[in-house]
């Protein structure tokens, strides 16, 4: 209310007002009302009827004006200042009276007092725009409330108040959560407005509002809402299985597109953010301002590749991002070729042979090439005198030297810069002795009683046959002297050879005479025979294979050259029975093309088969009696199958059809009844039993395509490792109806890797599982002893290890350091691939280094016990006791 024009304001006060219903009752008939708004009064009742006043409380208060009294000699007089009435702004409770006729015997009846009148203000009515009309009772509920919004964590309900009589002027709100029955319901604290804020705490819960709405009378009885349903907990956001692709010609001026990949979680929206990155795809930067699934190559990128990285989103939320492979290597529009693989010679380094060059890879769509031969001997070379065709004929000229070719490539705007060749082998004669041209290896256990092996190495001139002579060396292999009637392949370690190192020479001839003498590295220095057990590590990488002796601080003992490897381990099996290895190279299927397999004898020390597929390879597992090897086709390719060679001649015999895509990882139980199936683009989890041959379950849906596995002792839980995931997963065997256990998340999977714990390996006892944690470049421990028994997983120690980054050297194909991680079958130690360090499990410290392990991820322990093999741990650290 405005002030009055005119009156002085004072102070506020509080006045109780009342507001009269029907006639109104002048001020001295309020005279028998006494004060004290509970009491009754008396009325007589000698007469017929009587009128009385009757009172109606109400809460609401308002603010008004009142004339200022003051009592002058027991008299209330009205305050007067300068000739003008003062009034005080008061904040007054209004009574709603009313006059009602009561009629009654010649008795005394008793009748309810009306409300008291403030003792501080005469009994006046007030002025008439200070009589605001009163309803006649409080709000009464015509329509119950009602509530709106999502049942999920993380979401706002909100309350409308239903529908009232009484013209409600306020309303009042309290949530209550209930059980799912919705039988038992509680307030919820501090939840007292038109909107609530769904949390975890609510999941499993129904809610109900209660509503009071209040006008001048008063406030109402609480009107309920009908139940909510269930809050449910929210689904997960999408995870990528299938990287984002890009497509387009990568030059200035072009347009790039992105496809998002594949995803779980039903995306509803996908987001893109474009990167520029160096020439081998590394050292990323956002591009401002490119968010868009296409995007137009500038002059910015010439020089760079380019990756988009996507997020896609559901009614969960944003997914981690995936990013794509880079692109080729930007040109720039109407610039002359860049040359992105050199050319190379095909051909045989011989004199009267013709040598041919490819030219190489180039971008900007050459048009032409043109070639320049350059002749070398040592360091010195120099260009051929009109040796400008794509091919060129040897003759005496070359004989001794070595050929490279220079390549340029031509476009509408003009030449590219030269790429030049690696050089050919050195040049010999059609008919000359043998020439060397990588040395002779040893193979075998540099210990008393063992037998070492002579690799011939490699010659030109199709050698006919090789001599050999074995030398006794010092401990740097110098000072050698010739080992009488050491003259075969093989040779066998005695006492004289303690504490020696021994090199073998090895002559070639052919029908043109015998060559110069070729002679090996020296062995590792010869130890004496302990006749006890011994535990050799085997590390597999840029073909060759490297012995480690666990028990002697990881000293390396031993260097074996496997042929064909260079093309790029993919997986090792050992049978301890047959004392044979299994090693798969090449392709692993898809566009990497097909693969191959080879089988070591551990005791004769060679290759006993080596086998081309018609398939890709991967990384499979033998069975325990060594007859088969379960090989999957790829991790690339489109099927879901694993082949079934036969172990003594490579032959393929059989195939598991799976519905899985891309067959990666196979891990054999320790007990060998049961063999688990990964498929990395397939978020089930696959149980072969070998004895039925049939699958036994499928394990699932997992937060990701399948990744490093292994299993418990008893066969009943087996731990998982996904794509796009930080962290591993715990699944039932026996019970697949509730397949996952546990999901323990280390964080959000970002980076170039394709999944951030790209290892795992269970403890022998069953109690300890070890992650890798690509993220935080570690390895996770965590006590995993009773998830069988329904006991949650719980963390034990961070491990820092050296590498986890940037791509491994020496090798082929896929060479992001991922990581691998494999207990040795003591339990002693946890090896680190794509690391090289050693943890020691007992202290969850890093103890050693082993060098050649940073550059891989593939490698095998073996127990040795009276000179032959009996253990072996596998790729896959896996559980062993019962």
């Amino acid at each position: 209310m405005q002030g009055w024009p005119g009156k002085t304001q004072l102070a506020a006060g509080v006045l109780t007002v009342v507001a009269l219903l029907s006639t109104p009752v002048a001020a001295s008939a309020l005279g028998a009302v006494p004060a004290g708004g509970d009491s009754a009064t008396t009325v007589s009742a000698t007469q017929a009827c009587h009128t009385v006043v009757v009172k109606v409380k109400t809460r609401r208060k308002h603010w008004v004006w009142a004339k200022k009294m003051r009592r002058i000699r027991g008299h209330r007089v009205v305050v007067r200042r300068h000739g003008k009435v003062v009034y005080v702004h008061l904040h007054v409770r209004y009574v709603i009276a009313r006059v009602e006729q009561v009629c009654a015997p010649t008795t005394l009846v008793s009748v309810p007092a009306p409300s008291p009148v403030s003792a501080s203000l005469p009994v006046t009515s007030p002025p008439a725009e200070l009589v605001a009309p009163a309803p006649q009772q409080a709000p009464v509920n015509a329509a119950p409330p009602t509530i709106s919004g999502f049942l999920r964590p993380g979401q706002t309900l909100g309350a409308s108040g239903g529908s009232w009589t009484g013209s409600p002027t306020a309303y009042s709100y309290q949530w209550q959560r209930c059980d799912a029955a919705g039988v038992r319901c509680a307030v919820i604290s501090g939840a007292g407005t038109a909107s609530y804020l769904l949390g975890p705490g609510d999941v499993g819960s129904r809610l109900l509002v209660a509503v009071v709405a209040s006008n001048a009378v008063g406030a109402s009885h609480p009107a309920t809402s009908t139940l909510t349903g269930v809050v449910t907990a929210p689904s997960q956001p999408p995870i990528n299985t299938v990287p984002p692709a890009i497509s387009g010609v990568a030059q200035q001026g072009r347009t790039l597109a992105a496809s998002p990949g594949t995803w779980s979680g039903s995306p509803t929206s996908y987001s893109y953010q474009w990167q520029r990155c160096d020439a081998v795809g590394a050292n990323c930067s956002s591009v401002s301002g490119a968010g868009a699934a296409s995007y137009a190559v500038g002059q910015g990128d010439v020089g760079s590749t380019l990756r988009v990285a996507v997020v896609a989103s559901n009614s969960s939320g944003p997914s981690a991002p995936a990013t794509s492979a880079p692109t080729e290597m930007v040109a720039a529009s109407q610039s002359p070729p860049v040359n992105t693989s050199l050319p190379s010679i095909s051909g045989l380094a011989q004199s009267g042979q013709t040598l041919s060059a490819s030219t190489g890879s180039w971008t900007g769509s050459p048009t032409g090439y043109s070639y320049e031969w350059v002749l070398c001997r040592g360091a010195r070379c120099r260009a051929i005198a009109n040796a400008t065709s794509s091919s060129l004929p040897l003759g005496r000229r070359d004989l001794g030297a070595t050929l490279r070719v220079t390549v340029v490539a031509s476009n509408a705007t003009g030449p590219s810069a030269p790429a030049t060749s690696a050089p050919t082998e050195v040049v010999t004669a059609p008919h000359s002795p043998p020439v060397n041209t990588s040395l002779p290896s040893i193979s075998g256990l540099a210990q008393s009683g063992q037998t070492l092996s002579a690799g011939t190495g490699t010659w030109t001139g199709s050698p006919a046959s090789y001599s050999y002579e074995w030398t006794r060396c010092d401990a740097a292999g110098a000072n050698c002297s010739t080992i009488p009637a050491a003259g075969a392949p093989t040779y066998t370690l005695g006492e004289a050879d303690v504490g020696a190192t021994l090199r073998v020479a090895v002559i070639a001839s052919n029908s043109a005479g015998a060559s110069l003498p070729a002679t090996s590295p020296q062995t590792a220095v010869v130890t004496g025979s302990t006749g006890g057990v011994r535990h050799l590590e085997y590390v597999f990488g840029g073909g060759a294979m490297s012995v480690y002796d666990i028990d002697n601080g990881f000293k390396q003992v031993e260097s074996v050259t496997l042929p064909g490897t260079t093309r790029g381990v993919r997986g090792v099996a050992v049978s301890p029975a047959t004392h044979m290895m299994f090693v798969s190279f090449g392709g692993d299927g898809g566009g990497a093309g097909n693969g191959s397999v080879l089988a070591y004898d551990l005791l004769a020390k060679k290759v006993v088969w080596s086998v081309n597929l018609a398939t890709g390879i991967d990384s499979g597992a033998v069975s325990s009696d060594g007859k088969l090897l379960y090989m999957p086709d790829g991790e690339l390719s489109s099927d879901g199958n694993w082949y079934i060679l036969d172990t003594s001649n490579g032959n393929v015999i059989g195939k598991l059809e799976t519905p899985g895509k891309g067959p990666h990882n196979t891990t054999m139980s320790a007990d060998g009844k049961l063999l688990l199936l990964g498929a990395r683009n397939y978020n089930h989890l696959m149980v072969y039993n070998t004895q039925t041959g049939k699958i036994q379950a499928e394990i699932g849906p997992l937060v990701g395509g399948v990744r490093p596995i292994t299993i418990n002792g008893s066969d009943s839980v087996s731990f998982t490792t996904a794509t796009g995931f930080d962290g591993f997963q715990v699944e039932s065997i026996t019970s697949p109806g509730t397949p996952v256990l546990y999901t323990e998340s280390f964080g959000t999977c970002t980076g170039s890797f394709t999944t951030c714990s790209h290892g795992i390996s269970l403890s022998p006892d069953n109690r300890q599982l070890f992650v890798i944690d690509a993220i935080q470049k570690a390895v996770q421990v965590w006590d995993v002893h009773g998830v069988a028994e329904g006991v949650a997983p719980t963390h034990v120690a961070t491990v820092p290890v050296n590498g986890l980054e940037g791509s491994e050297q020496n090798c082929a194909y896929d060479c992001g350091r991922d990581g691998w991680v494999a207990h040795t079958l003591d339990g002693r130690y946890a090896l680190v691939g794509d690391s090289g360090d050693v943890i020691e499990t007992a202290t969850d410290k890093v103890v050693t280094t082993i060098p050649n392990l940073l550059n891989t991820r593939k490698f095998v322990e073996i127990e040795w016990s009276g000179g032959v093999p009996v253990a072996t741990s596998g790729r896959t650290g896996i559980g062993r006791a019962g």
